[in-house]
C-alpha cells in the first residue's frame, strides 16, 4: 500500500484530487438494515404465528435500508448476512394469583428464544427481553413469534402508537 506524507509544516494549497472507493478492499458500509416492529393490538389466547404486527410508524422513531417483508405472521429479511434480533413484551398480568405465559421466537421452525414470564401478582405489568444472533444464509427461512398463555388470564399487550411489544432487527454485516 502506497504511503503518502504530508508536511505538516508547509500548509496545503490547491485542489486535492477526489478519491475513489473502486479500488478500496476490507471496508464495511456499517449497518445498512435497521428495522423495528411492534405488536399493533393486546393478545390473550395463545396464538401461533402472531399475526398483528405493524412496522413502527412514529414520527421520532427511524429506519434504514429495505424494510423486514412480513406476511401472514412471518418476517422476511431482505438480505443475507449475521443479524442481531431482539425482543420485549409486555405482559399484564390477569386475575389469577399464579400467572404464567411464553413469547417465543421461531427461525426457519426452530424456537431459537423464549421469554417467560410467571407471577403470583394479580393485575400487574411485567416486561421480558431476549436477543439473538441469527446467520442468515437462507432468504426462505421464515421468523416468527408465537404466544401461549398458560394459564389464559394474562395478556400479551399491544399498541399502534407506542411500543409495548416489539421487535428490532439489525443487519451486522455479511455471513
Amino acid at each position: 500500500m502506497p504511503l503518502i506524507k504530508l508536511n505538516a509544516t508547509q500548509g496545503l494549497t490547491g485542489t486535492l484530487p477526489a478519491v475513489s472507493g473502486a479500488n478500496l478492499t476490507g471496508i464495511s458500509a456499517g449497518i445498512v438494515v435497521a428495522d423495528n416492529w411492534r405488536l399493533s393490538s393486546t393478545i390473550s389466547t395463545d396464538t401461533t404465528p402472531l399475526t398483528n404486527w405493524e412496522r413502527v410508524d412514529t414520527a421520532v422513531q427511524g429506519t434504514i435500508g429495505t424494510s423486514m417483508g412480513f406476511s401472514s405472521g412471518n418476517f422476511t429479511f431482505p438480505q443475507t448476512g449475521i443479524w442481531f434480533v431482539s425482543s420485549s413484551c409486555l405482559i399484564q398480568e390477569g386475575s389469577s394469583t399464579d400467572n404464567l405465559l411464553q413469547f417465543t421466537m421461531t427461525f426457519g421452525g426452530t424456537d431459537i428464544m423464549q421469554i417467560y414470564q410467571e407471577t403470583a401478582m394479580s393485575g400487574g405489568f411485567n416486561t421480558g427481553y431476549n436477543s439473538t444472533l441469527l446467520d442468515v444464509s437462507n432468504l426462505s427461512n421464515t421468523l416468527s413469534f408465537k404466544f401461549v398463555n398458560v394459564t389464559a388470564s394474562a395478556e400479551l399487550r399491544g399498541s399502534s402508537t407506542e411500543n409495548l411489544t416489539n421487535a428490532t432487527f439489525l443487519r451486522l454485516g455479511d455471513t
